[in-house]
């Protein structure tokens, strides 16, 4: 039995040799997608200098003065052959490029007009040059980065890559994972119950939707009931598959198959069990271009291997920068089997991490209500209050009501 740095560590170092392709997107179909190249803006942004205001382009060094008003320009229309002088002046719109000799741009409510002469305005005050214009390469110049290989792509990196001038990017492929469900006990959930000891499977569905939040492919098979031969098909329908978790039998049972059956496929197993609470039996084995992960069969215990093991080796998959806890205080004292990681439910609230009391592996509603994994160290039986423990959000990079770190530049 190993600890878990060192088992994080044969995870990666594995991930590390596989490879995705990549694929490219429009931008309308990038969101949660992970950037594969960088993207620089195409042209300076904005492109042109523009009024941010509807009024009138003067030549801010002839206010105050009477303007005759010679041209109405439009967002969208190139100015006209008119010019801006100390006489002169053009009606604009928001968004419309700045006409020639122009230098600033006066509010609709701050100039006066003359009813006996429409033509004319006046500007009462002196007007700064710069006034109400927004710059040319203001917010990118052109070759500027607007977003860097190993970005996850949301909706306000979308905007500036769209406003860039881009409108296909390059990610990631979608890491296809394979969910094998074992135990001859489960039974699909709304299922009918076959027998008083039977359970719907829970875990199966976590992982999905977990890994589908995640930017991957889940892909989940029928339940496997124990069965040697069932197993094998199983894991043969999904050959092309870059990732593979398995929930169940891989403990010290009597009917716990997975191990020897890894083996007799040839799989290269990296370890089996671990020095961590929950998720003791969980195994990483590698067979051909894949990973395999042997989760436990406890609700819990899967979604802390998934989380603290699975994750980090699609991180590496996806391109992504590891992704960095918060240090928080423990808000009570907590006890802890010594030498073993903990990943225990907890509740963040304001500066402090709280243990929720509930930590049994097979005990989901803890999870349900809680909106952190605390992680305890290994050596010691106690932690006094006020220590400070890494924190994780339930999912990655899901900050709900916990302000995690940001992704790493």
């Amino acid at each position: 039995m190993i600890r878990y740095v060192e088992a994080l560590q044969r995870v990666l170092d594995a991930a590390r040799m596989k490879t995705l392709k990549t694929e490219q997107v429009s931008v309308f179909d990038a969101r949660g997608r992970v950037l594969a190249a960088d993207v620089r803006s195409a042209s300076a942004i904005p492109r042109f200098a523009s009024s941010a205001m509807d009024g009138f382009a003067v030549l801010s060094a002839a206010t105050p003065g009477r303007f005759a008003v010679v041209e109405r320009l439009l967002a969208g229309e190139e100015a006209g052959a008119h010019h801006v002088d100390a006489e002169r002046a053009i009606q604009i719109m928001t968004g419309a490029p700045t006409p020639p000799g122009a230098d600033a741009v006066v509010r609709v409510e701050d100039v006066q007009f003359d009813s006996a002469a429409p033509q004319f305005v006046t500007v009462p005050g002196q007007v700064n040059a710069g006034a109400n214009i927004r710059l040319a390469g203001e917010d990118y110049r052109a070759g500027d980065l607007v977003a860097r290989r190993g970005a996850r792509l949301g909706p306000e990196l979308l905007l500036a890559i769209a406003q860039s001038g881009t409108g296909d990017v390059q990610v990631a492929a979608r890491p296809r994972v394979a969910i094998v469900p074992t135990g001859r006990e489960l039974e699909a959930p709304g299922a009918e119950l076959s027998s008083t000891a039977a359970i719907w499977s829970s875990s199966a569905v976590y992982l999905a939707t977990a890994l589908e939040a995640a930017g991957c492919l889940p892909r989940l098979l029928p339940i496997v009931r124990d069965d040697v031969v069932a197993f094998h098909a199983a894991l043969d329908a999904v050959s092309g598959v870059d990732v593979v978790l398995t929930t169940g039998a891989v403990s010290a049972g009597v009917e716990d198959f997975i191990p020897a059956a890894l083996r007799a496929r040839g799989a290269r197993q990296h370890f089996h069990k671990l020095a961590v609470r929950p998720a003791k039996p969980v195994l990483f084995a590698e067979h051909g271009a894949q990973l395999i992960f042997g989760l436990p069969g406890n609700p819990i215990s899967s979604a802390v291997a998934y989380r603290f093991l699975v994750w980090p080796a699609l991180e590496v998959l996806l391109g992504l920068a590891p992704e960095q806890p918060l240090r928080l205080a423990l808000g009570a004292a907590q006890e802890k089997p010594d030498g073993l990681r903990c990943f225990y439910k907890a509740h963040v609230r304001g500066s402090q991490v709280h243990i929720d009391l509930a930590q049994g592996s097979h005990l989901v509603r803890p999870l349900a209500e809680c909106n952190a994994w605390a992680v305890l160290p290994e050596d010691g039986k106690s932690m006094e209050v006020g220590a400070l423990v890494d924190v994780y959000p339930l999912q990655p990079r899901d900050a709900m009501d916990l302000p995690m770190a940001r992704e790493a530049p």
